[in-house]
């Protein structure tokens, strides 16, 4: 499970990448940018709590058996 979570983590959204050609266009070039950046901050502020979350109910369990 934490090989998925990890996976998860270091991914990246392709659509977090690139702003989108018709909010560019209602919202203005400099608008969409800043909307991104604030947008992929908090998709990684939500996948650093998830993790935190699933290392809290799944503590280390080297050593103690299956």
């Amino acid at each position: 499970m934490t090989v998925i979570v990890k996976d998860l983590r270091e991914a990246t959204d392709p659509y977090l990448d690139e702003p989108s050609l018709v909010n560019q266009l209602i919202y203005g070039k400099e608008a969409e940018k800043r909307r991104q950046k604030s947008e992929k901050e908090a998709h990684e502020d939500r996948l650093e709590r998830l993790w935190c979350q699933l290392k809290d109910m799944y503590p280390d369990q080297k050593g103690k058996g299956s």
